[in-house]
């Protein structure tokens, strides 16, 4: 009611807070040895749809009180499907408002990271996917608290930078770590953090942050092709992950690209294309919503090369894009002709049938 009808509300959007959080409260105290779940995800979720219309950022203590609870439903570890209800809503929480949790995001950026990081690196899918989410929303508000901060803080704000880029740097470049999830955090960061680049960093080393996320996108899509299509034709059913998060290595790159001055290389430029062109080349093979974020980042990639130093390159880009992707969408089957070929076999097995009877 106070998301979709906050005028009708507003003289009641007070209680519901305070019914909200009186439960998390009742329900998170350490002295209750049963605590119940699923009033706290529904607490959570309320919480949610209560800060559509009502930023608690104007205020300190409700900020501070929800970023607790929050951070209480991340610590909670359980591998029992029916419980994730509440780790489920705090990373929802946190995805849609993280803004209303900016200083404590600031303050608490360590051990933040490593709750949200440790779902990213969950078995169970749905959580996985949710933990990235906030992981992003986590990325951008410490990247813009990072810019907000670097005049008055400077010591602190490039310490916290160096840190991060540093750890993402050994994550990427360690030739024994090539754990997928690893490398789509350390690429989310690098795309994240493209922002205080110019406050932190000289231009030679943003430069080298691009191309080190050229040359790990190459060696994830490309150089390993020939083993993936072997997997493929083992488990024909299940769709490489690599192409699910490959939304994720364009817009890194589209934010990174943003922040460079010199003209990049042709040899990245050529992957930079590759990557397009295989990203459209999986729209027949993904859910829609995938579809969404595939366009999203192209559009990003396209905006980044076209209002950037890389003008030059522009046109002979985009062209080249256009013309194998057209090459690819007209190789795909119609669905009159796949709808034919379903009826030819169906009538080929009916015969067939028909004959052993």
């Amino acid at each position: 009611m106070c998301c979709y009808h906050p005028y009708e509300m507003r003289n009641y959007s007070r209680k519901c807070l305070d019914l909200f959080l009186s439960n998390l409260k009742f329900e998170m105290n350490p002295k209750n040895l049963k605590p119940e779940f699923n009033v706290i995800a529904g607490a959570l979720e309320g919480l949610s749809f209560y800060l559509v219309e009502n930023a608690a950022q104007d205020d300190d203590q409700i900020s501070k009180d929800i970023y607790d609870y929050v951070n209480k439903a991340l610590c909670h570890r359980t591998e029992d499907v029916s419980r994730y209800a509440m780790p489920r809503a705090a990373l929802n929480l946190f995805t849609k408002h993280a803004c209303n949790f900016d200083e404590h995001i600031y303050l608490n950026y360590k051990d933040l990271f490593e709750r949200i990081k440790k779902w990213a690196e969950h078995k169970n899918y749905e959580m996985k996917k949710q933990a990235y989410f906030a992981l992003d929303s986590y990325y951008n508000q410490l990247s813009e608290m990072l810019k907000k901060k670097s005049k008055t803080e400077p010591d602190n704000c490039k310490k916290i930078f160096t840190e991060f880029v540093l750890k993402f740097y050994t994550d990427l470049t360690n030739e024994r770590n090539l754990d997928l999830k690893d490398t789509v955090i350390a690429i989310k960061g690098y795309g994240a953090f493209a922002g205080p680049c110019r406050e932190f960093m000289q231009p030679k080393d943003v430069k080298l942050m691009f191309e080190i996320i050229i040359t790990i996108c190459e060696r994830t899509f490309f150089l390993n092709m020939q083993q993936d299509q072997q997997l493929h034709a083992q488990q024909a059913d299940i769709f490489d992950e690599k192409i699910y998060q490959l939304p994720s290595f364009i817009e890194s790159l589209s934010c990174v690209c943003n922040q460079i001055d010199e003209n990049i290389s042709e040899t990245s430029i050529n992957i930079l294309e590759k990557l397009v062109v295989l990203a459209i080349d999986s729209y027949p093979k993904l859910i829609k919503r995938y579809n969404y974020q595939i366009s999203l980042a192209i559009a990003r990639l396209f905006l980044s090369i076209q209002m950037g130093s890389q003008q030059v390159f522009y046109a002979e880009f985009v062209s080249k894009i256009v013309y194998q992707s057209l090459i690819r969408i007209f190789s795909y089957k119609t669905n009159y002709y796949l709808q034919q070929d379903q009826h030819q076999i169906n009538s080929n097995n009916n015969i067939k049938n028909s004959n052993e009877d």
